[in-house]
């Protein structure tokens, strides 16, 4: 099974919204330029899909040959437990199929590193969200556990694609002490050559806080955010500690073109605290939901969720993308913004 890919736009045709609905019969003919996709960013986690090399010759994932070392607040002893682990395969050894992945695992206990066991997951990661417990070396119901493995459509800028991307996730938000109870770092190497978890440095939560595209302390600054999301559609964003302004275009693959972004919704929104996160899903339904910080570990599928803002422990308003986003920031108001890299500089309606 090859890694499913998607030719992704890099033509577009960009309309500003207007705040007044057009006048029928007088509605202006698109304008066509071209996107820069290198210009969007998605946020990077710490592990993520970074684990393997894919062979585009014979569209085989390959595990890198490195481990990965996770930290878990132990509550008994106000310390920490670490756990390691490494993918061996991403296919079954009988069949060949792929999305059949089998991990190394290993612990730290007594001051050194148990001998790796081998772990074949019982689910398919294509179908399947598959949650382990590293401490027992099994599998959980999700959300529970110390690791998450499931597969989330993802934009590379770089390539122009979106593709069907297996990745892992630990259960941490940054910059939220109570919800930062699992963190890892990568380490070059087999589970059998790690040096001791105190020789190590740079644990991260899931998603750093360098890892946020969006960053913390946006709102009110001016600008405008144009999100890619999935493979079909492109979103102009404005936020303020009030509201947010959106617009939606419809990407067409066979072009490739965008649709005129429609008129923009201004949709009330209400800062979020300590104890309540927002839920923005860049949609004509529903498209602020608020939600306990902590359901920010486990959050819906995309298009249910394009980005999320939660407050850090420092008073900061920070946002978390979904993995099927990447966001492009333009230093202009709403009104007069352009999709990076349009070429065509009049969009008024």
């Amino acid at each position: 099974m090859t890694l499913r890919a998607w030719s992704w736009s890099v033509a577009v045709v960009s309309l500003a919204a207007c705040e007044r609905p057009p006048v029928v019969g007088s509605e202006p003919a698109p304008v066509t330029g071209t996107i820069d996709l290198a210009a969007f960013v998605a946020d990077t986690p710490v592990i993520g899909s970074r684990w393997y090399e894919y062979e585009s010759s014979s569209h085989v994932l390959r595990p890198k040959a490195q481990s990965y070392v996770v930290r878990i607040v132990d509550d008994g002893t106000a310390g920490f437990a670490y756990a390691a682990f490494a993918p061996q395969s991403y296919y079954d050894e009988q069949t060949g199929d792929s999305g059949l992945l089998t991990l190394s695992l290993s612990r730290f206990i007594d001051g050194a590193w148990t001998t790796a066991t081998s772990l074949k997951l019982s689910q398919n990661v294509k179908t399947a969200d598959i949650c382990l417990d590293l401490e027992d070396g099994a599998e959980v119901a999700c959300p529970a556990g110390h690791l998450r493995i499931e597969t989330n459509p993802r934009l590379l800028p770089e390539a122009g694609l979106v593709v069907a991307e297996p990745s892992f996730s630990l259960p941490s938000l940054a910059g939220v002490a109570a919800l930062d109870l699992v963190d890892g770092v990568v380490v070059p190497g087999a589970i059998a050559d790690l040096p001791p978890p105190t020789a190590l440095t740079g644990f991260q939560p899931h998603v750093s806080s360098s890892g946020m595209a969006l960053g913390c302390d946006f709102l009110d600054d001016g600008k405008t955010r144009f999100f890619v999301l999935g493979r079909d559609t492109v979103a102009k964003v404005a936020l303020t500690s009030t509201s947010i302004r959106f617009a939606l275009a419809e990407l067409d693959l066979a072009g490739p073109t965008i649709a005129a972004f429609a008129h923009a919704s201004d949709v009330a929104l209400d800062v979020p605290d300590a104890d309540d996160a927002r839920l923005i899903a860049l949609t004509k339904d529903t498209p602020v939901t608020t939600v306990a910080t902590s359901a920010l570990l486990d959050p819906p599928a995309a298009p249910g969720f394009s980005f999320a803002l939660f407050e850090n422990d420092a008073g900061e308003v920070c946002g978390l993308q979904s993995a099927a986003a990447a966001v492009a920031v333009v230093d202009a108001a709403f009104d007069d913004a352009v999709v990076p890299g349009t070429l065509a500089s009049d969009t008024s309606p």
